[in-house]
């Protein structure tokens, strides 16, 4: 990220640049390296542990919905509860967590990313 702020300011990328890279890395990219992860023989004990995964992935997203609620239920601006409820519930998970699960965990770790994707995508 730290690249691409000073490329930015040297003036070598422009905001349509910065948009075209966007929209590479978000619809072909990503969906690229996420089918590479899949592209495994199938295990029995990789499918649960996926499984399991997503579970806690939902349980999860309706603990912090909760929770939200709670914190944010006394704002009076109905516009700003609604902001900082989805904005403590739901976090950039596609297009952040995948590059970075791919970074540190390489194929592995966005086979396991994608789960939260899936709830991300079905929660939200």
């Amino acid at each position: 990220m730290l690249l691409g702020a000073v490329i930015r300011k040297l003036g070598f990328l422009h905001p349509q640049s910065i948009n075209d890279l966007t929209n590479i890395t978000l619809y072909f990219l990503s969906p690229i390296v996420i089918i590479k992860a899949f592209e495994q023989p199938f295990s029995r004990s990789r499918f649960y542990q996926l499984l399991l995964l997503i579970v806690g992935v939902f349980l999860t997203y309706f603990v912090s919905i909760l929770i939200a609620k709670l914190l944010f239920h006394k704002v009076k601006d109905q516009n700003i509860r609604q902001i900082a409820t989805y904005g403590s519930i739901y976090s950039n998970n596609g297009f952040m967590g995948v590059p970075l699960a791919q970074g540190l965990f390489g194929s592995v770790g966005v086979f396991y990313a994608v789960a939260s994707m899936i709830g991300f995508n079905v929660m939200s």
